[in-house]
């Protein structure tokens, strides 16, 4: 079976099944296909509402060396920054931006961390991904991030969220 029917079959139970789990199968086997059309699947599960698959697909987006991926990954930070989800993928998201020393990704980090409070595994993460620039690139944004209305709770002395 080529790719592309395999595309077809697989973005069909991705967008209709009704298990999680099966869309998550779903979508592990279509970030293992490594095709770019495959790719616009996972990127669009990411909008899925079952954590198991919106997850797995932002694990798979992280360990994608696209520039594609990029925009998706810092929306899911902003769309994600409010939600009670303890599990990693914040600082997941974080870790791949510093990775490709991804500037746009500073201000959602410094909101996503304004929100994230009482969670030391993100703020830790946010600052790991704010102290690989080593630069002002990292302080620039943030009296903006700090006015932010939508942030949640303002940033103490130390920078971790009140």
């Amino acid at each position: 079976m080529g790719n592309a029917v395999a595309i077809e079959l697989l973005a069909r139970v991705l967008l209709h099944d009704r298990s999680n789990y099966v869309r998550k199968t779903a979508v592990e086997a279509l970030g293992r296909l490594g095709d770019p059309s495959a790719l616009d699947f996972v990127t669009t599960s990411l909008n899925d509402p079952a954590h198991a698959v919106w997850s797995t697909a932002a694990r798979i987006l992280c360990g994608k060396k696209d520039a594609r991926v990029v925009g998706p990954l810092l929306q899911l930070i902003n769309e994600k920054r409010g939600s009670p989800d303890r599990s990693n993928v914040p600082s997941m998201v974080f870790r791949t931006m510093a990775e490709r020393s991804e500037t746009r990704a500073i201000v959602p980090v410094l909101r996503a961390m304004a929100v994230l409070e009482n969670c030391r595994t993100y703020d830790y993460s946010a600052w790991d991904f704010l102290k690989a620039f080593n630069d002002q690139s990292a302080v620039e944004p943030l009296p903006a991030a700090l006015r932010d209305e939508d942030a949640h709770a303002n940033f103490r002395h130390d920078g971790r969220a009140a």
